[in-house]
């Protein structure tokens, strides 16, 4: 009896078992016909050689020791990744980057004043790259949770299974404290879109529900500092070295989604990413000719966009052909060329029906030719632009007198500025009210074009 009680008791366990394993799959790996397990990619992904190469450029950043060290440490795999690391220093006080040397790290050191930007940089660390079948673009600061690689590959593997044969993984990351402890999945966060600068890029952010998600996050908008794909993806869409910073997530976007790869937001957060960096150099507080840069970047940017006209070919730079841009306008709800942001785009939920599409007519745009060759241009929604002796400066209309004058504010410099059709004057203010005093003469317009309405 004792005999038979204890086979019985041993069946009970066996059975308990198999039913907490069969829980415990259903929860991350089975859908409701139990026909795709996540767990499949993660399997053949452990059988097979594939490597995966890691994407770093960091800029006088003291992060990215600790971010390395944090990565190794929690992730499962952590011999299947080879490292492109650009480290942009200071040559008087070069970093210590303990894994220097090792085979699976290539390691470029360069003098922080050589840099050009973030497009720059990111080009140079993509040399790096040695035809690994999956790339994850990191920035130098995060920190990861448990077993954080594996969880990425299950949702990879996931976009995969629902019909998506090139899918990206990004999203705007949790923040973490430099000094906080990061070991539990947070929930997820998808991109949405806030507003639209007067340079024509656009603030994108992340936002959290608090619940966590069951199935890839379909999304339109890639966070530089966190992707995962295949390492084909740079060969498709390679980094624009003119690219200075902003403007960066808005072209990748764009010309990532209109050659035919898919984004999604992951369903859980398993990494985190320093926001703010207050007491941190940036690249525009050090280098003398950041802002030459910035200017020629943005209106690259605009007109890669179509934001504003360009006569430019910029080909693999350019917008795609496997869709077209107007679709992604449609399913994204970012009408760049129009400067509007639809419901969709404000929300980061593209399962909605859109309503809040960009108006039909806009008014005629114009554009003024002042002597010694410089230009006003009204480029959209009542912005201007100022293009002089290779300089951009962003106005907004502050108002037109009923003669037909337009009245223009820099709120950057507190500048107002005048434009008649015979010439354009600055405003001469010395009250505390800001009243305009006098008016300075400075060019003359030679002539006015205006598109037809």
């Amino acid at each position: 009896n004792k005999m038979l009680h204890f086979r019985n008791f041993f069946g009970v366990c066996i059975c308990l078992v198999f039913l907490v394993n069969y829980c415990l799959t259903d929860s991350i790996g089975l859908d409701l016909e139990g026909k795709v397990d996540l767990q499949n990619f993660v399997y053949e992904f452990e059988k097979s050689d594939d490597r995966i190469f890691v994407f770093i450029a960091a800029f006088l950043d003291p992060e990215l020791a600790p971010t390395i060290k944090d990565f190794l440490e929690k992730a499962k795999y952590p011999d299947r990744f080879d490292f492109g690391i650009l480290i942009q220093q200071d040559p008087e006080s070069p970093p210590e980057f303990p894994w220097e040397g090792l085979p699976n790290f290539k390691v470029v050191r360069i003098p922080y004043l050589e840099s050009r930007g973030v497009g720059w940089a990111r080009t140079k660390g993509a040399e790096l790259y040695g035809g690994q079948k999956y790339l994850l673009q990191l920035d130098s600061h995060h920190r990861f949770a448990r077993n954080w690689d594996e969880k990425i590959l299950e949702i990879f593997g996931r976009c995969l299974e629902t019909g998506h044969p090139k899918p990206i993984l990004s999203t705007y990351l949790d923040g973490y404290s430099p000094r906080g402890h990061y070991e539990n999945p947070s929930p997820p966060r998808k991109v949405i879109s806030e507003r639209i600068y007067d340079t024509g890029k656009v603030r994108f952010v992340g936002s959290s529900d608090g619940r966590h998600a069951t199935e890839p996050i379909p999304s339109a908008i890639i966070s530089a500092h966190f992707i995962f794909t295949y390492g084909k993806w740079l060969d498709e869409v390679p980094y624009d070295p003119l690219v200075y910073f902003d403007g960066e997530e808005d072209t990748l976007s764009v010309r990532s989604w209109t050659r035919g790869w898919d984004i999604f937001s992951p369903t859980v957060n398993v990494i985190w990413h320093l926001y703010g960096r207050e007491n941190q150099k940036k690249h525009w507080d050090v280098h003398p000719d950041w802002w030459k840069i910035k200017q020629i970047s943005e209106a690259r940017v605009r007109g890669i966009l179509h934001q504003e006209p360009s006569s430019e070919d910029y080909g693999i730079y350019g917008i795609g052909d496997n869709r077209s841009y107007e679709d992604f306008q449609e399913f994204s709800g970012l009408y760049f060329p129009k400067w509007h942001l639809g419901k969709r785009a404000l929300t980061g939920d593209l399962s909605i029906a859109e309503t809040n599409p960009p108006p039909a007519e806009y008014p005629p745009k114009c554009k003024y030719n002042l002597s010694g060759g410089g230009v006003f241009i009204e480029i959209g929604m009542d912005v201007w632009h100022e293009r002089h002796s290779g300089s951009v400066w962003t106005f907004r209309k502050f108002k037109k007198e009923d003669n037909g004058d337009l009245i223009l504010f820099d709120a950057s410099r507190g500048m107002y500025m005048k434009l008649t059709t015979k010439d354009v004057s600055w405003g001469e203010t010395k009250r505390a009210d800001k009243a305009i005093e006098k008016w300075n003469r400075i060019h003359d317009v030679q002539s006015i074009e205006c598109e037809q309405q």
